[in-house]
């Protein structure tokens, strides 16, 4: 009969895990002896593994003490969790699985990519200026001295044969007795075709039918000779004094004719993208309170100020009443139709520095979560246009992206700021 075992030595055997404990499941089966250890491998048991605290507020901060506050903002630490199946979180390497109640404590909301034509809002600033393919220059049509001028200020409004100066001019006596040897000619003759050449000669120097009539009236020249305007006007700019010498083709006046005005205005060199002639636009005027005109854009010009890194943008406004003034100041608000393509809401992307990442649902139960990195265009009022990475009628969270963020770098997971899992950014230990 065999010798039963020592207490001491049932013991051991139990505690060594070589002999079953009575009423364990394992009690009906033989198992070898587990293998010894690796050499330089933990003796631990995975659940007595070290703990790890983080910051909620600052994923990096990775401690080993339960009690420590966050170096940064000094809040409690909490525990780093790798699952969390009870509260609702399942996460794999790059995908995180929330159950509803799980979305409803982060606030999440998804909504579709989509696929639109948008117009974009641009707002830009500038100023009335004069319509420069209706400015005129009223010149001499002969030579002589300025007796008189009877335009003598500017902003002044003349119209077509307005009197503008009286004029002395020597080579205009010589043509006027000539008219008159030529009128006593022709009434000797009986041909009148000489007096009209005569005529024709003096109206093409800009005297008047009127004048001439008088001329020849009178049987003597004119020591004074009017000029009229030969248009309608602003004068914006006097160029002559009475004693002034002139000669044919100087300049007497610059005109503007406002009917018609330009809103000249700035545009920053990031704004020029799709902003074209045709564009449409509404004016308002400061000086005009809850007045709005209706424009197009016109000429966007192609010279870049260098010094402001702003180009011109020009309008033209019909002006008949006359209540748009050069100089005032002006605000447009101009709409500018962009290519279809596909948008999502502002807040989706969250945005680092030449990164922008989105939250994609890939499955609806369980909601599955994975991380994208997209390439954003243009900024088009609410939304973003996305260049690549993202498809129309795909899902992504549209709020809560970055809660949802938050828990992937306290999981150590794939996120924003750690695009390689791990403890993101700059670590504090």
């Amino acid at each position: 009969m065999k010798r039963a075992l020592q207490p001491l030595t049932l013991l051991a055997l139990l505690t060594t895990g070589l002999v079953p404990a009575a009423g364990s499941d394992d009690a009906h089966h033989q198992h070898a002896a587990p293998a010894s250890p690796v050499p330089g491998s933990s003796l631990l048991p995975a659940s007595a593994a070290r703990q790890q605290y983080t910051c909620a507020m600052h994923p990096q901060v990775r401690l080993d003490d339960a009690n420590a506050r966050c170096p940064i903002c000094g809040m409690q630490l909490v525990p780093v969790r790798t699952s969390d199946h009870a509260a609702g979180h399942e996460a794999t390497d790059t995908a995180l699985v929330l159950d509803d109640r799980a979305q409803a404590l982060m606030a999440l909301r998804t909504s579709p990519a989509q696929y639109l034509s948008l117009s974009r809002q641009l707002s830009l600033a500038g100023r009335i200026s004069y319509d420069e393919q209706r400015l005129r220059t009223l010149a001499a049509r002969f030579p002589g001295r300025i007796e008189q001028l009877y335009i003598t200020s500017t902003g002044a409004h003349i119209d077509t044969g307005t009197l503008l100066a009286s004029v002395y001019s020597a080579e205009l006596m010589a043509e006027q007795e000539a008219l008159l040897q030529t009128a006593r000619a022709a009434r000797q003759q009986g041909d009148s075709t000489l007096l009209n050449a005569a005529r024709q000669r003096l109206r093409l120097l800009d005297i008047d039918n009127a004048t001439i009539d008088a001329i020849l009236a009178a049987g003597r020249p004119r020591q004074h000779l009017p000029v009229h305007a030969q248009q309608a006007g602003t004068v914006i700019e006097q160029l002559v004094r009475e004693g002034d010498y002139v000669s044919t083709g100087s300049p007497l006046y610059r005109l503007a004719d406002l009917s018609r005005v330009w809103v000249l205005l700035e545009a920053y060199e990031q704004d020029l993208a799709g902003l074209t002639p045709g564009a449409d636009a509404e004016v308002e005027i400061d000086g005009l309170p809850g007045s709005r005109f209706d424009a197009r854009v016109t000429l966007v010009e192609p010279m870049l100020d260098e010094r402001r890194r702003t180009a011109r943008v020009r309008l033209a406004l019909d002006n008949p009443d006359g209540v748009l003034r050069p100089g005032m100041l002006a605000r447009a608000r101009l709409s500018l139709p962009q290519p279809a393509a596909v948008v999502i809401p502002r807040s989706a992307p969250l945005l680092t520095g030449r990164r922008a990442l989105v939250y994609v649902r890939t499955t609806e139960e369980p909601a599955t979560f994975v991380p994208r990195q997209v390439t954003l265009g243009a900024e088009v009022g609410d939304y973003y246009i996305v260049l690549d990475g993202l498809d129309a009628g795909e899902t992504l969270v549209t709020e809560g992206a970055f809660r949802l963020d938050s828990e992937r770098q306290i999981r150590g997971l794939p996120s924003m700021m750690a695009p390689t899992g791990g403890r993101g950014g700059e670590h504090v230990h």
